[in-house]
């Protein structure tokens, strides 16, 4: 079937991407005025509601006391794991032979597990731990030693430790929350939103494109949100897609957080 609207598969998207692709398209149609494009009694008795309880599930999400801790440790960590890859890197042109053969042999190890700081949380907790495993092993703690990473080490185990006791918590306030209300919640809001497609269309297959002066530009803006929210879903798919288990990715104080969740 051909559509005269860009039309997304709102499956694939997470519950807060749902809500931010709908709160574009609503401050969209606050700006053309829905009665403007024929479309202020579906607007007014179906999608607002429904987004006004999409938003209000999210709330509690949004608005968790841990979210700027758990923040916060992750850049502590983040940091900390930087200064360890960039203190490897430097030593092995140490002036001193056995601190830079200590360098070279550590760097093998840091270069098998590639950045961790752009991976999401779950998946760099679980790479730190590992890590550091690695590192307490008597072989590896003496390559630390000798380059004077022992207590960068320390710090960095306590800040993860930290880390994932604090995504524990967050967990547990996720789980408190009832799940099935947002999926319901989605439901009414899928289909108020095909109603107001569908709305738009008949009005433009009845009528033409020109019988509202705005509808041309109100179609084109409202695709191109769609079409860049098509975007943001295909390149998260070619990226997992790509990504592979033990991928090795250079480690600078200017990486981001791409993947982070």
């Amino acid at each position: 079937m051909s559509y005269l609207l860009s039309r997304l598969n709102y499956v694939d998207l997470t519950n807060d991407a749902y809500a931010q692709y709908h709160l574009d398209l609503d401050a969209l149609f606050v700006k053309t005025g829905p009665g403007v494009v024929g479309i202020k009694t579906i607007y007014d008795a179906r999608y607002h509601p429904a987004l006004k309880d999409i938003v209000a599930d999210l709330d509690p999400v949004r608005e968790s006391k841990l979210t700027g801790k758990i923040n916060e440790q992750d850049k502590l960590r983040d940091n900390l794991y930087r200064y360890l890859v960039m203190i490897v890197k430097a030593t092995r042109l140490h002036y001193n032979p056995t601190m830079a053969d200590a360098a070279r042999d550590m760097q093998v190890l840091v270069d098998n597990y590639g950045n961790i700081t752009r991976k999401s949380y779950d998946k760099a907790s679980a790479a730190l731990d590992d890590f550091l495993r690695e590192l307490d092993a008597p072989k590896n703690a003496a390559l630390v030693a000798t380059i004077g990473l022992t207590e960068c080490v320390t710090r960095l185990a306590a800040a993860n430790a930290t880390f994932i006791a604090l995504m524990r918590e967050r967990y547990g306030e996720v789980l408190a929350r009832p799940t099935s209300h947002m999926k319901a919640a989605r439901v009414v809001m899928d289909a108020a939103f095909r109603a107001l497609l569908n709305r738009v269309e008949a009005i433009v297959t009845l009528n033409g494109m020109d019988f509202v002066p705005e509808m041309a530009t109100f179609i084109a803006e409202l695709n191109a949100i769609t079409d860049r929210y098509k975007h943001i879903l295909a390149t998260e798919r070619g990226r997992r897609a790509a990504r592979k288990p033990g991928e090795n990715e250079e480690v600078d104080n200017a990486g981001t957080n791409e993947d982070r969740e």
